[in-house]
């Protein structure tokens, strides 16, 4: 429910919880960018970037699923200042972790946090401007991104002079200084209408449902890249700065264009704009596994990009705009909380079938179950696209 809001404020709040979700995803994109050179200096296996990876969706998954409520009944606020401070705690473990197992729970600790603090970040900003949704989720999921873009490159340009350490304690810091500017943030008031029952009940809406498998589509393809891109590149010659500015140029569209893609889901019927983005989406990720050249995988990455800024809002806004007042927060953290399930299966198969089959027969194999999930999402859908 929206209400008068002094102007300035509004913009104030607007940009401190922005600034406060990029800062506290500067820190994955680092560990993204550095996770090969973290496997060379602890020396395990290539199922072990899987294990880290996927602990991460595991962890988020838990909260995205069952915390998310919690910023439907009245405690945005405090979710997202408690998400950040796990972040926080995360990235300062992996700086001193020294074993594959640490790293593990350090990546799964970033997981949680941000389990926390996204679904807060949506409700928060949904509330203030009910009436474009794609608008404002397109925003946040910007700011995700940014943060993600400056955190690669951050990382390559740190850990040359200082180690693999340093760079980690820099986001951890940013996170904790923003806290206290997220604690002057007004939400709005949360419409108590309607008493909630079982979810299940929301999940049976095709609109619903739709952008949940358009998400886990999204998602299946970003667990699977996180897992091996730094090793594909390695593996195809790319030094460290090439590998920090090919993630850099990959997310960059995705962080220019996503609030475009939301505005276009506000005009248009969310599914249509997100199958049509995710289907395209399938032939560009299969070309990872045979492109040879660092640079065409990096031009593959940046055209996936592009696609996933359609994708990504298009999903989030038809659940949002399928679930009830009083479930816009649980929706949000539904969409992710399944797809990072999606994501850790795509992760851990991704990092097997690379060590086992090498990257053609890995991208190929999941560029077909991304296909699947799209499909599903026109499925169930399929009647009331037809009578657009």
């Amino acid at each position: 429910m929206a209400t008068t809001r002094n102007p300035t404020s509004h913009l104030i709040d607007r940009a401190v919880l922005l600034v406060a979700v990029a800062s506290a995803m500067i820190g994955t994109g680092m560990i993204t960018a550095l996770l090969a050179e973290i496997q060379t200096e602890y020396g395990f296996a290539d199922w072990g970037l899987g294990l880290i990876t996927g602990s991460s969706f595991i962890a988020a998954f838990f909260a995205y699923m069952w915390l998310s409520r919690y910023s439907d009944r009245g405690y945005a606020r405090a979710m997202f200042i408690s998400g950040g401070l796990v972040a926080a705690a995360g990235l300062l473990w992996v700086a001193v972790a020294g074993s594959l197992w640490g790293f593990v729970i350090a990546r799964g600790m970033l997981g949680l946090g941000e389990g926390m603090f996204i679904p807060a970040a949506r409700r928060i900003a949904l509330d203030w401007n009910p009436a474009e949704p794609g608008r404002e989720l397109g925003t946040i999921h910007a700011a995700a991104v940014a943060g993600f873009v400056v955190g690669p490159l951050a990382g390559a340009l740190l850990a040359g002079p200082f180690g693999l350490s340093i760079p980690f304690l820099i986001p951890a810091a940013a996170i904790i200084l923003s806290l206290p500017l997220v604690a002057r943030i007004t939400p709005a008031p949360i419409p108590r209408s309607a008493a909630p029952g079982p979810f299940r009940a929301v999940l049976r809406r095709p609109m619903v449902l739709s952008g949940i498998l358009l998400g886990a589509s999204e998602f299946a393809a970003i667990g699977a890249v996180d897992t091996i891109w730094a090793r594909l590149l390695t593996d195809r010659g790319a030094s460290r700065t090439f590998i920090g500015v090919s993630l850099t140029m990959m997310v960059l569209p995705l962080a220019v264009l996503a609030p475009a893609g939301g505005r276009l889901s506000d005009r248009r019927d969310p599914r249509l704009v997100g199958l049509i983005g995710s289907m395209a989406i399938v032939p560009v990720f299969s070309l990872y596994g045979w492109l040879v050249a660092p640079i065409g995988i990096a031009f593959a990455g940046g055209v996936h990009s592009v696609l996933m800024a359609a994708v990504n809002p298009s999903a989030a806004v038809a659940v949002a705009r399928g679930s009830p007042p009083e479930y816009i927060a649980r929706g949000q953290g539904m969409l992710d909380a399944l797809g990072f399930i999606f994501s850790a299966g795509a992760a851990m198969t991704m990092g097997f079938t690379y060590d086992r089959y090498g990257p053609g027969v890995s991208a190929t194999t999941m560029a077909a179950a991304i296909a699947g999930l799209v499909f599903a999402a026109y499925w169930v859908s399929r009647k009331e696209l037809r009578g657009r």
